[in-house]
């Protein structure tokens, strides 16, 4: 009877280990886009700066609307592309976050709040054309940090109702 308890122990064993890397890759995976988020607060020239010295991603563009104040970047690699919202830096992003009236948001019953959703669709259509050509391609990471992490949020559910086989990986942190 010795030998099944050794050989059980082995399994969960190599389970356990198996399990433990998996977990130490996904916070590794969850801390690199939470830099990237923090990135996306910064000035553009030195997100163009920082993207291929630190994270060896190259800038593909620079997400901004002035009406809304949103800003973020998409930026690629070989494999994967990344699109990351800065969150809540200026008044008016204050002010947009007192928009809170449930309005649509797609097709159905999905609805959202009307200052994120104005947001989003102020950039959605030029950020879209720059990923069209990696969709399907490479993996799709969309981040962001609060108000950022919201903008994040609603991206990548437009892209899975507009672009069904886009399966979109999230990284939100402080999402309202």
């Amino acid at each position: 009877m010795a030998e099944p308890v050794v050989q059980q122990t082995e399994a969960v064993t190599t389970a356990a280990t198996s399990q433990s890397e998996s977990s130490s890759k996904f916070i590794q995976t969850a801390l690199r886009f939470a830099e990237l988020s923090k990135l996306a607060y910064h000035d553009y020239p030195v997100v163009l700066e920082r993207l291929p010295e630190y994270y060896h991603l190259q800038a593909e563009m620079e997400i901004c609307d002035k009406h809304t104040d949103t800003q973020g970047f998409i930026a690629s690699d070989s494999s994967s592309v990344v699109v990351a919202f800065r969150g809540t830096d200026a008044f008016i992003d204050i002010l947009l976050g007192l928009k809170f009236v449930p309005v649509p948001i797609g097709p159905g019953l999905a609805y959202a709040h009307e200052g994120y959703v104005n947001a989003v669709n102020a950039v959605y259509t030029s950020t879209v054309e720059k990923l069209k050509p990696h969709l399907g391609q490479k993996q799709l990471f969309i981040t962001g940090h609060s108000l950022g992490a919201a903008l994040a949020s609603l991206l990548a559910y437009r892209l899975s109702l507009d672009y069904p086989t886009c399966q979109p990986h999230l990284y939100a942190f402080g999402c309202p």
